[in-house]
Order: structure tokens, then C-alpha cells, then sequence
């Protein structure tokens, strides 16, 4: 493997380690929170570095991305679940719209 791809996989799978961290933050911090900041939690784990951002679409760190990314919205889209009481269906976006904070 050329020098160039072995840095260039390197970069990728420190912005993934980063990602996911990321995602895991948000995850606690929605966990300890109201309704309208677990929403913006999961509003910023939706928007936060989108596919093919930080890695190469389809790339095999790319779609472990991606699985964190919704495993975190799941969790989170539960504890809103109980938290209010409502079911909007598993989809973030309804929940995003009507908990989180707009500008």
C-alpha cells in the first residue's frame, strides 16, 4: 500500500474514532437532559459530519459511521419515547421538529 493511501487511511479512521465519540457524547448528554435538549442532541448526531464528509461514501469506515449514527438516534428517539410520552415513529426528523430548538 502506497504511503499516501496509508496516511489517508489513517485520517480516516481518526475522524471516525472522532465521529463516533462525538456520538457518544451526545447520546449522554440527551440521556441526562429534557425533551428539548435530548432533541437537539439528536438534531446535531443527524447534521454532524453527514456521510462521505469525513470518509469516502460507502467506504468501510463510512458505513460503521453511519451504523453508530443511527444506533445514537435510536437510543435517543427512546429515551424521548419515555421522556414525553409521545410516539412520533422512528423516524429523528419528526422528533427533531418538535422538540428541538429552531433558530
Amino acid at each position: 500500500m502506497a504511503e499516501l493511501e496509508l496516511r489517508r487511511l489513517h485520517l480516516e479512521a481518526a475522524n471516525a474514532e472522532e465521529q463516533t465519540r462525538i456520538f457518544d457524547e451526545m447520546r449522554v448528554q440527551a440521556l441526562h437532559s429534557d425533551a428539548t435538549n435530548a432533541a437537539g442532541c439528536l438534531k446535531y448526531v443527524l447534521i454532524y459530519y453527514p456521510s462521505g464528509s469525513k470518509q469516502r461514501t460507502g467506504s468501510r469506515l463510512d458505513l460503521t459511521v453511519e451504523r453508530h449514527r443511527q444506533a445514537v438516534a435510536r437510543d435517543i428517539i427512546v429515551y424521548l419515547r419515555r421522556t414525553t410520552g409521545q410516539e412520533l415513529g422512528d423516524a429523528p426528523e419528526p422528533w427533531v421538529e418538535k422538540f428541538a430548538k429552531h433558530d
